[in-house]
């Protein structure tokens, strides 16, 4: 079986969305970084689709000053009603 734990930092492209994602998968301290897609620091709301647990979530985020901030949501795709949330503060998940 192959070993799909993610380590160190990932870019997650989301083309839909208009952003560029960074973020450390081994230290959730290190900020999480949101840029546009000519890489600059983004501010604004985005919505992404991501697989989690099995399943796909859509998630809606905030980011200000190229930085995840606020309150994530995260959506049932068919239903659009919210699951859970995740709180982010200059970058690092809060909870």
């Amino acid at each position: 079986m192959r070993d799909t734990k993610r380590e160190g930092l990932w870019e997650y492209y989301h083309y839909d969305a208009g952003v560029i994602i960074h973020r450390d998968e081994e230290d959730r301290t290190v900020p999480c970084k949101v840029f546009d897609l000519n890489e600059m620091p983004y501010s604004g709301e985005f919505t992404i689709d991501d697989i989690r647990d099995g399943g796909t979530a859509r998630i809606t985020y905030k980011a200000k000053k190229g930085l995840m901030n606020g309150r994530a949501k995260i959506l049932d795709p068919t239903t659009g009603k919210t699951i859970s949330t995740e709180k982010y503060e200059d970058g690092v998940r809060v909870k």
